[in-house]
């Protein structure tokens, strides 16, 4: 091994260690302080609703932090008079009332919060804390706060509506929908909640009318925590992040941005369809039901604080108008990033699910994969029969490029004389090998080539297999009951690297450069160790491509004549050593 790899190694296994003292411990660390104190802020918080309770209808004041949006005006917790708001015991008793979706149970508050829970029955996962146990996915999980959807307002005479004290008085409670209503001297709110047809979504109609000068604009908050106990952090060991990520659809496109990454508020005042938050697999978005309404509509990301109780926000804007009374439709969803819901949503809402620049292949191979599912049955003989078509698919680009290189690899030994005899001369010697390859018809560009044009499909079935929501707990067999976790005995990861320093073996070596074969040989060592972490589905897809690659490279190397070549090359590679010896023994 020459000095340069030794350096290389070297230096990757101090990055590592920097890596993992300066970024992996202090953040181990941060997230047991942030555990702690959210425990500590939940005992607060019951002590403080307990002393509330024992007011026995004494005048509480109560402060209240919403933050608003820069479209009109910054709001406070006072009056116009500049006093504090001061609000009596509420007289509406608080009532949580639960709605059954197909897939989900939503709890729905009289309070300022419509949606005080809300559980996916199809989705459990690991308890931190305790791993044999189980817990359904819900809004804390995802979002990690669980009230959402608060109304707020841009001119500060209603902020006394934001206060927490102020509950709904509940109209209706049935099977298929619940209402409620809220009333003061300043203005009249009713929310109506249905079912919607489509899994995982409900409608929610706002019919405001307001007594005094109506506000600029008013504010729909889903709130997001910047640190979660279950945050993820990308790398590249690990793949993408996995945390609370605001994100938008607006005439623009998609614009996302992780909660802990927000420093500065960001704003778009007109033309957006939907806002939410979401996570790698799972999003809670509100979406504006009225084509009318996005024109009028805007976003808001507002950031949030690590450790306290202001969450970062995701906020849909709308333009009042000035209207005394306004009816305002939302749907809000609340369920998997499965294209087939969020369609069914809106056809905006399937953007939430991210494959980058490879969207235009990626979709087309999704909608494929689900295809071999619906016959197959599992997601891991699904990947393994996409896998087979696409290596099909793209065989001509491989058969291509393989002639090409098998040209360049029998010349390999007319090269390493050519570089032997101008190795004092770069420039001749570049010269010289051009006419070499011009003469024997050989283009080392246009192996290369058939090789990129492929990239753009593997790029795309990585984006797919690392962010499809099919395989989230979807089993295999054996030891691989998640295809969205990392393999846990390491199987495929260590038969990946094996198989490709097969294929590396039987594959034409194009050059004569040492220090570029012994990289070569180490590349499966290292994109081994990249697949560690990362899902079973990605490294099944590796692996069974892999294997067929070798199959591939064995029937192209006898149809073109490469392991008689190999043979050569290795006799005179022999040769040349024992030459070496011999003259290393005579000195």
């Amino acid at each position: 091994m020459d000095k340069k790899t030794i350096a290389a190694v070297v230096l990757s296994i101090g990055i590592w260690l920097v890596w993992q003292k300066a970024y992996w411990e202090p953040y181990q660390q941060e997230v047991k302080a942030w555990k702690e104190y959210q425990q500590k802020h939940q005992k607060e918080q019951v002590a403080k609703e307990n002393s509330a309770r024992l007011s026995n209808g004494k005048t509480v004041v109560i402060s209240s932090s919403t933050s608003n949006a820069n479209f009109s005006t910054t709001g406070s917790s006072t009056a116009s008079d500049g006093k504090p708001v001061v609000a009596e015991k509420p007289s509406v008793p608080a009532k949580i009332t639960t709605l059954d979706l197909d897939n989900s149970r939503v709890l729905l508050s009289n309070s300022e919060n419509l949606l005080s829970e809300w559980r996916l029955e199809k989705f459990k996962e690991a308890d931190l804390d305790d791993s044999s146990k189980t817990h359904e996915i819900d809004l804390k999980h995802v979002t990690g706060i669980p009230n959402q959807l608060k109304l707020n307002f841009s001119d500060s005479n209603y902020n006394e509506y934001n206060l927490a004290a102020l509950r709904f008085t509940v109209l209706e409670t049935s099977d298929s929908g619940y209402s409620d209503k809220f009333v003061s001297n300043k203005l009249e709110i009713e929310r109506v909640v249905t079912k919607d047809e489509s899994p995982y979504t409900l409608n929610v109609l706002y019919k405001l009318r307001f007594k005094q000068a109506p506000p600029g604009f008013v504010f729909f908050d889903l709130n997001g925590s910047p640190k979660r106990e279950n945050d993820a952090d990308g790398s590249i060991l690990g793949g993408f992040p996995d945390k609370v990520e605001l994100l938008y659809w607006g005439r623009e496109g998609r614009e996302a941005s992780f909660a802990d990454g927000l420093e500065e508020r960001l704003e778009e005042a007109s033309g957006i369809h939907w806002v939410g938050i979401n996570t790698r697999y799972f999003l809670l978005s509100t979406v504006v039901a009225n084509k009318d309404l996005v024109a009028k509509s805007g976003v808001q990301f507002v950031p949030g604080k690590n450790f306290s109780t202001s969450p970062a926000q995701s906020r849909l804007v709308l333009n009042t108008d000035k209207r005394a009374e306004i009816y305002i439709p939302l749907k809000v969803y609340f369920g998997p990033k499965q294209l087939e819901y969020l369609e069914a949503v809106s056809p905006s809402l399937t953007n939430a699910v991210d494959f980058g620049w490879t969207t235009v292949i990626a979709v087309p191979l999704l909608k494929a994969l689900k295809w071999f599912y619906s016959y197959s049955g599992n997601y891991g003989i699904a990947i393994i029969l996409l896998t087979l078509v696409v290596k099909i698919l793209l065989f001509p680009l491989t058969y291509k490029s393989m002639k090409s290189m098998a040209k360049i690899a029998k010349l390999k030994p007319e090269m390493e004389k050519l570089q032997e005899k101008y190795k004092e001369d770069k420039q001749k010697l570049q010269q010289e090998l051009l006419n070499l390859y011009k003469v024997n018809g050989a283009n080392p560009v246009s192996g290369c080539f058939p090789m990129l044009l492929q990239m753009p499909v593997f790029f795309a079935l990585y984006r797919v297999l690392f962010n499809c929501m099919e395989l989230y707990q979807a089993p295999f067999f054996g030891w691989l009951q998640d295809l969205s976790a990392a393999d846990p005995y390491y199987v495929t990861p260590v038969l990946l690297i094996v198989l490709m320093y097969l294929q590396q073996r039987l594959m034409p070596t194009t050059t004569t450069d040492p220090n570029q074969q012994m990289i070569m040989r180490f590349m499966p060592v290292m994109f081994g160790v990249f697949m560690l972490f990362l899902p079973a589905g990605l490294n099944i897809y590796m692996l069974v491509n892999t294997i067929f690659s070798v199959a591939q490279q064995h029937v192209l190397n006898k149809k073109f004549g490469l392991y008689d070549n190999m043979a050569n090359s290795g006799d005179a590679s022999s040769e040349k050593k024992r030459e070496s010896k011999e003259a290393l023994s005579g000195a």
